[in-house]
């Protein structure tokens, strides 16, 4: 049995990096600036 991954609507940064790739889902992070003006690591799962 062949299991495929939907595919996803939400736009991923160019500059993500994919941290873990698994059978069911993917995992993406990257840095984001923040309406402060920080900075912080952001995580998608796809």
């Amino acid at each position: 049995m062949k299991i495929e991954k939907p595919k996803s609507t939400q736009l991923i940064p160019e500059h993500a990096k994919k941290v873990f790739s698994g059978t069911f889902f993917d995992v993406y992070q990257w840095e984001q600036e923040m309406f402060d003006g920080s900075k912080k690591i952001k995580e998608y799962f796809l």
